[in-house]
Order: C-alpha cells, then sequence, then structure tokens
C-alpha cells in the first residue's frame, strides 16, 4: 500500500456549500457573501428565512450571528425541513437555528416574532407576495433581503416593498468574471525609418520604407472561454416603522 498523506478540514459553511445534499438550488460563497453584508447580519442578530432549502445560506447565516442571535428558517416542505433540522444538529448548530414547516406566502410568520427581526431573507417563487408578513415580523430600520430569478419579478418586488414602507430599494446582479495570467507575445515594430528623409528616388516610386517588425513577451490577461451566468437578482430595502 503506497503511504502519503490526508488532510483532515473542519467543516465550514463554505465547504458545506460545495459539498451538502442538493434538495433544491442554492446560492453559493459570491451572493452569500453579498447578502451577509447587505443586511448588516452580525453576532446576536435576530435573522428570519424563508424557505430552508438545502441550508446552503442557513449554516452562513448561524455562523454569523452566534453566539447570542438567533435563525428562524421557514420551509413550506416538511421532508426539506426535516433533513436541515438533522444537519443542524450534526454540525452542533442547533442552539442557534429554529427550522419549521410552514408556508409563509400564505400563513405569514410565527406571531412571537411580531418586530423581533432584525433582517429578513425572502428565496420564494414570488417574492413580493411574502412582503406584508415581512413587514410585521421586521423591527424598524430592519433589513430585507429577497432572491428573484428574472427582472419582472425584481420590479414587483421593489413596487411592493415601496407600498409598506421600505425605503433605500435597490436591486443588484453579481456576475463573476475569472481572468486567466498568461505570458503572450505582441508585435513590436520599429519605426526609426520615419525619422530619414526620403530620397528622390523613393518620392517618385511613392513606396514609402517598411519598418521592420520583432516580437516582445508581456504578461497579461485573457478572460475564461466559459463564464460563470447569471444567478439572480437580489434587492435590498430598509424598514421603517413610522
Amino acid at each position: 500500500m503506497t503511504k502519503g498523506y490526508g488532510f483532515v478540514l473542519q467543516m465550514n459553511p463554505e465547504l458545506w456549500t460545495v459539498n451538502l445534499p442538493h434538495r433544491t438550488q442554492i446560492l453559493y460563497t459570491p451572493d452569500i457573501s453579498m447578502i451577509l453584508m447587505e443586511l448588516e447580519i452580525k453576532p446576536g442578530s435576530i435573522v428570519i428565512e424563508a424557505g430552508t432549502g438545502s441550508g446552503s445560506l442557513s449554516h452562513a447565516i448561524i455562523r454569523a450571528v452566534k453566539e447570542h442571535g438567533h435563525l428562524y428558517t421557514f420551509d413550506f416542505h416538511e421532508a426539506r425541513v426535516q433533513a436541515a433540522t438533522e444537519e443542524f444538529t450534526k454540525h452542533g448548530f442547533k442552539d442557534y437555528v429554529t427550522a419549521q414547516h410552514r408556508d409563509v406566502c400564505t400563513d405569514g410568520f410565527t406571531d412571537e416574532l411580531n418586530g423581533k427581526a432584525d433582517a429578513i431573507f425572502l428565496d420564494l417563487p414570488n417574492v413580493y407576495v411574502g412582503i406584508k408578513h415581512a413587514a410585521k415580523a421586521l423591527k424598524s430600520t430592519g433589513r430585507f433581503w429577497g432572491f428573484s430569478p428574472c427582472i419582472e419579478q425584481s420590479q414587483a418586488t421593489c413596487e411592493e416593498l415601496e407600498k409598506f414602507g421600505f425605503f433605500e430599494v435597490h436591486t443588484i446582479e453579481l456576475l463573476q468574471s475569472e481572468l486567466i495570467v498568461k505570458e503572450k507575445h505582441i508585435p513590436v515594430i520599429d519605426v526609426s525609418f520615419v525619422k530619414t528623409k526620403r530620397t528622390e528616388e523613393d518620392s517618385l516610386r511613392d513606396q514609402p520604407r517598411k519598418g521592420s517588425q520583432t516580437s516582445r513577451k508581456v504578461l497579461t490577461t485573457v478572460n475564461m472561454p466559459v463564464q460563470p451566468g447569471h444567478s439572480g437578482y437580489l434587492t435590498f430595502a430598509t424598514f421603517l416603522n413610522e
């Protein structure tokens, strides 16, 4: 048996995102990092998430809010809630998260969360349907985020946010662009001939003399032949309870 080395990596949300069992489509690290920043999530924050899905974003939120904060995550699919609960427990997060089976589009969030949330994340088929429920659960100046796959849904979300007292509404799209660093040969033309006066014979022939051409090696960047595409539109807003 060949001897070698093995590396044991401690589990973290980034590793979990690229290795988790996919029960739904998931959010990846570029979107997740922007969401955590825009929602201003920090240790001690109370955060509401709908829906739980495969738990990719959930793990990142839990790491951001513990030791004194809490994540309340909802999903209308009972089996997904059970699977996520088992994973949270296995990863040592059970004290920082409560996963519940609930259709927040029709039933809203539980009453004990009214006015308690510092931030709310909605990843629903129709985000705008859940905005009226988000307005009940958010603290004044609490932060809202919604994920929409197309611009028409994002537009409807923005219109609904304005109806319920949200301000600082803005939508962004993250497009990742990877560059390859490589050496490249570029032509270098010797144009010193332009400093030399043309002879009468050259003028008669009307044939300007050509400079010699060499190449020079330079370090440059080129785009990847295949780039990651559009993931979705992220709409952020701040709630003001007057």
